[in-house]
């Protein structure tokens, strides 16, 4: 099943009848606050091994190790930005970058 239509599964069953918001943004930001659906790799690794779009790292990153504070910014960043080809994760630095960029708060 893709994207489109576990979306449409979830506001059908989940979002319709409480007459909630039908942009597809909030439903995926809705499904993955459900802790039961999370962003595959396959949306922020390309092919090649070309580096990794930052922001788009970054915000896959955030919707897994936080799932219930994802945002509609992330799920833009995730499946609708196009990836900036020179904002790319290709030097040692930029990992660590994201790694302490999204500790949690104890």
């Amino acid at each position: 099943m893709n994207i489109m239509q576990r979306a449409h599964h979830h506001w059908s069953f989940k979002m319709q009848a409480q007459r909630t918001v039908s942009d597809l943004r909030v439903v995926i930001k809705d499904m993955i606050q459900t802790t039961k659906y999370y962003p595959c790799s396959r949306w922020v690794v390309p092919s090649g091994g070309q580096g990794m779009d930052k922001k788009r790292a970054f915000a896959l990153w955030n919707t897994m190790i936080d799932p219930e504070n994802c945002t509609v910014e992330d799920i833009n960043e995730i499946f609708l930005n196009e990836p900036n080809k020179r904002s790319r994760i290709d030097d040692p630095n930029s990992l660590q970058d994201m790694m302490g960029s999204f500790a949690r708060q104890s």
